[in-house]
């Protein structure tokens, strides 16, 4: 008994070194959740992919906003699914913080995000009034998520029909990853502009 205690203490490692990797990968199913569902929030857009409501804020001189509807097909979501599994979307915090060098910018704007997964449901919000985060990898991961779902919903010819939005917000950035140095900030509404320069 004494010759078999290191194997079987072999063998129970590996058994739990299976399991811990099988619960790790079983965090997300491989085909899309019957209940899959978000909804994105932006200063100018928003889209709910339940309602299948895209709105865009401010399309006229009195700052009507519009809406239509728009059902993403099978595929979009899986699609959407799957980027938001390769960037591990359930590992990213629900907020993000400045880094200690962080260099600061106003106005600031906020992107927010919120899904549901088999039951789980979360809202990540990122706010743009410091650059680097500290969480900066996992704000790589939400900007790459965010930019996936843009390009995938303005790709929808009725939603490229619509009248572009009056609010414009314009900036001359140098980027690294995340890393903004803001330089010149200007909000244009109705044809009046405010700048922030730094």
């Amino acid at each position: 008994m004494i010759k078999n205690l290191p194997m079987r203490l072999i063998q129970v490692f590996n058994i739990l070194v299976v399991l811990t990797f099988s619960l790790g990968c079983s965090k997300y199913s491989k085909e899309l959740p019957k209940d899959f569902s978000f909804e994105i929030i932006d200063e100018t857009e928003s889209y709910n992919s339940q309602s299948g409501c895209f709105t865009r804020k401010a399309v006229t001189d009195n700052f009507t906003d519009t809406t239509v509807i728009y059902d993403l097909s099978q595929q979009d979501k899986e699609d959407i699914y799957k980027v938001l599994i390769e960037n591990d979307i359930l590992s990213i915090p629900k907020s993000f913080e400045c880094a200690s060098d962080a260099q600061f910018m106003l106005p600031a704007f906020t992107t927010t995000l919120k899904f549901q997964i088999n039951g789980i449901a979360q809202e990540i919000k990122f706010n743009t009034s410091c650059f680097p985060k500290k969480e900066e990898s996992e704000a790589i991961k939400f900007d790459n998520i965010v930019q996936y779902i843009r390009k995938k919903l303005l790709s929808k010819r009725i939603i490229q029909q619509l009248p572009k939005t009056e609010m414009r917000f314009i900036y001359t950035p140098t980027k690294k990853g995340l890393k903004h140095t803001f330089k010149t900030f200007l909000l244009s509404v109705n044809n009046q502009n405010y700048a922030l320069v730094k």
